[in-house]
Parts: C-alpha cells; sequence; structure tokens
C-alpha cells in the first residue's frame, strides 16, 4: 500500500477496479492490463482520478500524449 494514499480499498481483499485511482498502485495481482480509450479517460478526469483505475495510466489535462 502506498504509504500516503487515502483509498480504503487498499486493506480490501476483494476490489472491483485494479488499480487505484489516486496513486495508481495495484489492487488484484491477477488479470491483464486493460487498455482504454480517450473518452473513457475524460470521464475519468471529470471525477477528478488522477490515475486510471482500469488500466493503471497517469491522467494529465495537459499531456494529450497520456490520453489514448
Amino acid at each position: 500500500m502506498s504509504q500516503n494514499c487515502r483509498n480504503f480499498n487498499h486493506g480490501r481483499m476483494n476490489v472491483s477496479i485494479q488499480y487505484c485511482p489516486l496513486c495508481g498502485e495495484k489492487f488484484n495481482s491477477g488479470g491483464a492490463r486493460t487498455f482504454c480509450g480517450a473518452e473513457s479517460h475524460k470521464s475519468k478526469l471529470k471525477n477528478r482520478d488522477i490515475y486510471c483505475c482500469d488500466c493503471g495510466e497517469k491522467l494529465s489535462k495537459t499531456n494529450p500524449n497520456s490520453v489514448r
């Protein structure tokens, strides 16, 4: 668990998302990494997420290359 992360999913055994939207750390060790589209990342930015909870990529408004 990231020491500075405030997401309580780090302490849970069954989590419905793969990556933490606040620190980007992977929750579930199993499962393949998924790749999201630009529209999916835009909606996550509106939720004020820092990282994508599906692929773990850092979301950024200023860097268009980070959004696929």
